[in-house]
């Protein structure tokens, strides 16, 4: 018999329902994601094509992903308030 870990759930607060972008161009979406994990949070998943994101954390808070496509890369900067809610999310090309 299999045990199974039942979690406290937690009720979040949403800040802000937008909507979703157009599409990206055919073919873009990625497949066969491989999930990394390190310390039990996940920090890299690697696509068939090569491309990958890695995972940054601070005390406990994932802080940035980076999206890494050949030579490009695209960087999520999560920021967060006090009480540890989501305060914002920037992205950049670097």
């Amino acid at each position: 018999m299999s045990e199974v870990i039942v979690e406290e759930i937690e009720l979040l607060e949403v800040l802000e329902v937008a909507e979703q972008g157009p599409p990206g161009p055919p073919g873009a979406s990625e497949s066969s994601p491989v999930m990394a994990y390190v310390g039990g949070v996940l920090a890299r998943v690697d696509y068939a094509s090569g491309s990958y994101k890695l995972m940054t954390y601070t005390s406990g808070l994932l802080t940035q992903v980076d999206y890494v496509r050949g030579s490009a890369t695209a960087r999520k900067t999560l920021t967060y308030n006090p009480d540890g809610s989501l305060a914002s999310v920037t992205e950049s090309n670097l």
